[in-house]
């Protein structure tokens, strides 16, 4: 939808939606955007929903993670005065927003620093957040850390460090506090010994 309201005034919207098997709630994403604008002054003002359940990857037209999506409310404002030939621009914008989530989501990260072609570091985080009961979300966090290093041809050595963490009541009974759950460090080696002229 793109309205025209008079010579400065515009309405634009969109709405969609997807469908895949299991998933016939939350699944739909919608905009709307009401903006005035002429040669001096520009503004507008909108608001945005993408539901966890609009899953549209295969298209292309929209990358997001599985389970989850958000709404957001945005403004913003310009003034663009003409000073002889020259045409200036002043504008501030603002945005809030805010994150949502099925029982099924599972988030946060996955990153790889290589210190040359024989050494790496990979980082690998992951948030997760279930909901049990109607008004009570349960989370968990994994961070993983992994080096890498090929100090010989075919010869490799692994240094891995992992920790989980999960929220549980707190001894008092009231609420509830991230805890350590897991928490290891793993060391490998590989080493290749070629035998030369071995039988």
């Amino acid at each position: 939808m793109n309205l025209a309201l008079g010579k400065t005034y515009h309405l634009t919207g969109q709405y969609a939606g997807s469908f895949h098997p299991g998933e016939d709630k939350d699944n739909f994403a919608y905009t709307v955007d009401f903006a005035q604008r002429n040669y001096l002054w520009s503004s507008s003002i909108g608001f945005e929903r993408v539901a966890p359940h609009f899953e549209i990857n295969q298209t292309g037209f929209l990358r997001k993670e599985r389970n989850r999506g958000w709404q957001r409310v945005y403004m913003c404002f310009s003034y663009s005065p003409q000073w002889g030939n020259r045409q200036f621009f002043s504008g501030i914008s603002t945005r809030l927003s805010q994150s949502l989530y099925t029982p099924k989501y599972f988030g946060s990260l996955r990153a790889t620093y290589l210190f040359t072609r024989e050494s790496f570091l990979r980082l690998f985080t992951q948030a997760g957040r279930e909901r049990l009961l109607s008004t009570e979300v349960h989370e968990n966090y994994l961070l993983s850390l992994l080096f890498g290093w090929e100090y010989s041809p075919k010869s490799h050595l692994f240094v891995a460090y992992n920790e989980a963490w999960r929220d549980a009541p707190v001894r008092t009974g009231f609420g509830r506090e991230l805890q350590l759950e897991n928490r290891v460090i793993v060391v490998k080696v590989i080493y290749l010994y070629n035998c030369g002229g071995c039988p």
